[in-house]
């Protein structure tokens, strides 16, 4: 584990505050904290260093007895281990995300969320109802979007249809931006209402069956992250992982067969810097086939979402609005890195693995 000392108290106003790897055992009864990341939260760090918990206890050992997402939208001592430190550090709600390598439960990854005043953002689960025909709303974490959240438990999505339906439908994440506008987004004017920008939607996958579909939605002001990527794989190998869609590259260019950032219009070597991290991340991710945190690159150059072009084998987007791994949706300025001394606080690379290698890799960093 990594912790910045030179970290400032004015991070703490990032909804994600940290995010954590836990290692299962081959007998599924209990998971070790192998690595997390922490940002301002280094204090949180350092008093979760080395946790062991046994199935049924705390957050990771809940998951790892129900074998499904676990969504705490509160923080008590019997649900989430060191309930008090996370207090401390801001931290008010955390989700539990299992990883899946064929029948085995192997990984689990936690993220922890702030709810500070005027912070606006949230993490949705969608599961399978009626016969696992169309998902609906289990839990959620809201950050100012009581609106937004009412309205959320009414809808179902058919495979194929909304951000969830999609993301269920092609087994791997799915990326929207200016989700206001978008005509992919069927919530887009609760959205632009809540001043929601990005939706991200992750599938949970166990032995190619959708177990539920999670969904990250930032807003401008307070991102729950600044930069998302997908990459899939044509054939299951890791050397075939290719991103497909990205955001917050700003007005630089990724070229995705060998994700190297040109030096144009300000991307210089503080996003070749980001970008080498998160290809690294993936790779270990798919190699691994576990989670794969990341902390303290630079991301100067990167100043948010609304200029770029991405261009892969799959994706060739210039500006336009509301789909998949465009940056029309927010302006420049919308998710920029002020404040922040240009640096990444922490990110992490989520794999979608299947019986014959990976699927796919979500990447967030915030």
């Amino acid at each position: 584990m990594v912790f910045d000392a030179t970290m400032t108290m004015t991070r703490m106003d990032e909804i994600t505050a940290a995010a954590e790897v836990w290692h299962v055992d081959a007998d599924e009864t209990q998971a070790m904290l192998i690595d997390g990341v922490y940002g301002a939260a280094e204090a949180l760090g350092f008093s979760r260093d080395g946790l062991v918990l046994h199935a049924g206890q705390g957050l990771a050992g809940a998951v790892l007895a129900r074998r499904v997402p676990v969504l705490l939208r509160e923080l008590d001592r019997e649900a989430f281990e060191g309930s008090e430190a996370a207090a401390a550090s801001g931290v008010v709600a955390a989700i539990g995300i299992p990883v899946f390598d064929e029948e085995k439960l192997t990984a689990v990854l936690v993220v922890m969320f702030r709810g500070n005043p005027g912070m606006v953002g949230g993490v949705e689960l969608w599961v399978g109802r009626r016969g696992r025909v169309e998902l609906g709303l289990t839990e959620a974490y809201y950050a100012g979007l009581e609106r937004f959240g009412k309205i959320s438990k009414y809808v179902n999505f058919p495979i194929g249809s909304g951000l969830p339906g999609m993301a269920w439908a092609i087994g791997a994440p799915r990326l929207i931006t200016g989700l206001g506008k978008s005509q992919a987004f069927l919530r887009s004017s609760g959205a632009e209402s809540a001043g929601l920008v990005t939706g991200f939607g992750v599938p949970i996958v166990h032995r190619n069956e959708l177990l539920a579909v999670m969904l990250w939605l930032s807003s401008r002001a307070t991102p729950l992250a600044r930069w998302h990527q997908v990459w899939e794989s044509s054939d299951g190998r890791v050397e075939s992982l290719r991103c497909v869609a990205a955001d917050g590259v700003g007005s630089g260019e990724v070229k995705s067969e060998k994700l190297k950032v040109k030096s144009r219009e300000g991307v210089g070597s503080g996003g070749a810097e980001l970008q080498a991290a998160i290809t690294a991340a993936v790779r270990e991710a798919g190699q691994r086939r576990m989670p794969v945190v990341f902390d303290d690159v630079s991301a100067q150059g990167l100043e948010g979402v609304g200029l770029g072009e991405v261009k892969s084998e799959k994706l060739k987007v210039k500006s336009v609005e509301g789909e998949q791994g465009n940056w029309g949706g927010a302006k420049p300025q919308a998710a920029g890195w002020g404040g922040r001394g240009g640096r990444v606080l922490g990110g992490f690379a989520l794999p979608v693995l299947r019986h014959d290698g990976v699927r796919a890799v979500g990447v967030m960093a915030w």
